[in-house]
């Protein structure tokens, strides 16, 4: 699928480091062994999404940097991790498997609060009609599977939970559409503001 030479397909997003990459990585090896048949994600496309754009101009990136940088200007540095696992959008008719995000999470709901205004007001992108529900996809199913398998699932993993991570900014993804699925590209980062003890320092 080519893309528009004037236009990009991007997200906004917050990295996840090896460590938590690997964690998950070994869950997706024992949902499969458990029976689960699915399409797992691949660990370059794992990212914590905070805001999906869909095309936008480049004439419009550093409007958006900008943007950006006004949403994260009340953020601190946070800590967070994935927990358990869950689906989309119900244990019958499942068609995303999920880890949860726990830790810190008042201040990424905070962060993804500021870049639903910013971007709405600064750039009159639309404000997403779902209610924010942190999480890092794990799997798409693309046929039924037993709601029996499904509850067994979540229940058997109901105590994972990965390492936990340091956030300290968000990053501008470009998402390129192909035949092997999709490939992520970093565009920019954007750094919280030093927390408040570095500040004093």
């Amino acid at each position: 699928m080519k893309e528009d030479s004037g236009q990009i397909r991007s997200f906004i997003a917050v990295e996840i480091p090896e460590t938590v990459k690997n964690s998950l990585e070994n869950l997706q090896k024992n949902l499969s062994a458990s029976g689960i048949n699915a399409s797992f994600s691949k660990l370059e496309t794992l990212h914590l999404t905070l805001k999906f754009l869909g095309n936008i101009r480049l004439d419009d990136l550093d409007s958006l940097e900008r943007s950006m940088e006004k949403a994260v200007a009340g953020i601190l540095p946070h800590r967070l991790f994935a927990a358990g696992i869950g689906v989309f959008p119900s244990v019958k008719h499942a068609r995303i498997i999920w880890s949860g995000i726990r830790g810190e999470t008042q201040c990424l709901g905070a962060l993804a609060a500021g870049l639903e205004s910013v971007l709405f007001r600064e750039l009159g992108m639309e404000k997403e009609k779902k209610i924010f529900r942190p999480h890092l996809t794990l799997a798409r199913i693309n046929h039924n599977l037993s709601p029996d398998l499904i509850l067994s699932a979540i229940k058997t993993f109901e105590n994972f939970h990965t390492p936990d991570f340091s956030v300290s900014g968000i990053s501008l993804f470009q998402s390129n559409l192909s035949s092997a699925g999709a490939i992520h590209k970093q565009i920019f980062f954007i750094p919280f503001p030093l927390n408040r003890v570095q500040a004093q320092d």
